[in-house]
């Protein structure tokens, strides 16, 4: 048993080296990330506080420099970013995080049930999908990797991309107890996952899972 003074010290330095971590990773973040990046600090404006604030007059011109594919209608554009500063509703939301603030935001109509900022809209929801690392994309190709094996290798792109679905669709569920919903089920290129459902539910009845069945060789699936 360790005494009570080797024990504080054994905590001691297990916090050390967990603030030496931190310390490296820091570091090592500094050193990969260029925080002066003028495109991040653009960004930073789309922030609730900085929205409401009403500082910021103008964002047409170094939207249309930074993300010209996002932007429709300069005018347009500004008009909304000036009626988001001045909107008491968006004023009663500003204590939201980021990404409820803007969610509520994308949703906001008028009288005439028409959205009030489908521009600025089109303008952060392709700013919210920028990647922070190329970490999803591996996951992607490592699942990818997993399903189109040596022994599979006539799967092709529609067949590796319906299993991928089906396998983010079942996340968190037993494949004897998901339901698809009837509003997923009208979505365009997924009009078979109920088959694709039933089909996972018998192969696993097997003690097989859908994604590990072998692949003839003479056809493409």
């Amino acid at each position: 048993m360790l005494s009570s003074e080797e024990n504080n010290n054994s905590v001691n330095n297990f916090r050390l080296r967990c603030l030496d971590f931190y310390i490296e990773l820091c570091s090592q973040i500094q050193k990969r990330f260029s925080f002066n990046d003028p495109i991040l600090n653009f960004c930073k404006i789309f922030n609730p506080l900085t929205v409401v604030s009403g500082n910021i007059n103008s964002i047409a011109a170094k939207s249309i420099q930074y993300f010209p594919q996002l932007v429709t209608d300069i005018e347009k554009l500004d008009f909304e970013w000036r009626l988001s500063a001045d909107s008491e509703e968006v004023q009663s939301i500003k204590d939201l995080d980021f990404e409820e603030f803007w969610e509520k935001i994308f949703r906001m109509k008028n009288s005439m049930d028409e959205l009030l900022f489908p521009n600025l809209s089109i303008l952060v929801k392709g700013i919210m999908c920028l990647p922070h690392s190329s970490a999803t994309a591996e996951r992607q190709f490592s699942q990818y990797n997993l399903i189109k094996t040596k022994v599979r290798n006539r799967l092709n792109i529609d067949t590796c991309d319906s299993i991928l679905q089906s396998k983010d669709l079942l996340k968190g569920y037993s494949c004897h107890t998901w339901v698809p919903d009837t509003n997923l089920l009208k979505k365009k290129g997924l009009k078979n996952c109920a088959a694709r459902k039933y089909l996972i539910t018998f192969s696993c009845s097997y003690g097989m899972a859908m994604a590990t069945w072998p692949t003839p060789r003479k056809h493409n699936i």
